[in-house]
């Protein structure tokens, strides 16, 4: 498995903060990953 390191403005550090407090994702990793596979179907569906 590959690592990256990315820098975020404040405002999306908070609203990813957000998403993980709900209990819908563990961590940064799970929360990154579904949106990546879902941007990925997407954009295979054009």
């Amino acid at each position: 498995m590959t690592e990256r390191n990315i820098s975020l403005p404040d405002d999306l550090q908070e609203f990813i903060d957000r998403q993980l407090a709900t209990g819908d994702y563990d961590t940064v990793d799970d929360y990154s990953n579904h949106l990546s596979r879902q941007e990925r179907e997407r954009v295979a569906e054009k």
